[in-house]
């Protein structure tokens, strides 16, 4: 993470777009390795709000991670119930690439 430290660094140049980008692309690559691990998403994932998962996938899915926003949405799923009025439901059965996909389509229509 020396995009880190660099911009923690008040004697270091600007970042060009470029390298600003590439920094950008590590930082989805390293979110979608923590968020998309299996056993995270499934640990962390149904403590999350509907709408936190929602927006953690749909960052994920922005940076190309669309695997790891899959793996968070159905970890999340496992905690969502119908009794609750929540978005993911299905548990072991949610799709969370179908349901990408849905949500992908109805912002398009």
């Amino acid at each position: 993470m020396n995009f880190l430290r660099s911009l923690f660094r008040k004697s270091s140049p600007a970042l060009t777009e470029a390298e600003y980008i590439g920094h950008l692309q590590e930082a989805f690559e390293a979110m979608g390795d923590v968020l998309g691990d299996y056993l995270t998403s499934r640990d962390v994932g149904e403590h999350f709000t509907c709408r936190q998962a929602d927006t953690l996938a749909f960052a994920l899915a922005v940076g190309g991670q669309i695997d790891a926003a899959v793996a968070l949405l159905e970890g999340h799923a496992l905690g969502d119930s119908e009794k609750d009025g929540d978005d993911h439901l299905g548990g072991e059965d949610f799709n969370g690439s179908r349901y990408l996909n849905e949500v992908a389509l109805a912002a398009n229509a």
